[in-house]
């Protein structure tokens, strides 16, 4: 049983060993990536917004077909 026990203790050991050397990989930084998804969300908040404006004045049915959003100096 010990000519077993040694070999196994040993293999453990190293593994251990590597394990413990590797030090986590930092999670790649995208800012083109970030950058694009914050122009989206910021245009899905514009539009929602937009939309409930007017909406809320009530337009007849066919006189608004499309919503566009376009970034202003204002906002």
């Amino acid at each position: 049983m010990p000519k077993r026990l040694v070999p196994v203790l040993l293999v453990l050991f190293l593994t251990s060993i590597s394990f413990a050397k590797k030090k986590p990989e930092p999670a790649p930084i995208m800012p083109d990536v970030t950058a694009r998804g914050r122009a989206l969300y910021e245009y899905d908040q514009a539009a929602w917004h937009a939309t409930d404006a007017v909406q809320a004045m009530h337009p007849q049915d066919q006189s608004v077909g499309r919503y566009f959003g376009l970034k202003s100096d204002r906002g």
